[in-house]
């Protein structure tokens, strides 16, 4: 069960971090455009923590996306 955690926090971490690249966004654009900390971003783009369902929504709407 843990590995299927870990997996997923990777994939969720890596596609964040694409998605800001792919925009040509900093952590700090992101944070501006999210109201999650520059902080916060950067260790779920390391997969360090998982996001709560709030900033998943929030880093969403940040980048015009759907949680789904």
């Amino acid at each position: 069960m843990d590995q299927l955690i870990d997996d997923f926090s990777t994939r969720l971490a890596r596609r964040i971090l694409l998605e800001r690249e792919s925009r040509g966004w900093s952590l700090a654009d992101l944070a501006d455009r999210s109201g999650v900390s520059k902080a916060t971003i950067s260790k779920i783009e390391r997969a360090e923590v998982s996001p709560t369902a709030v900033i998943l929504v929030k880093l969403a709407s940040a980048f015009d996306l759907t949680l789904a």
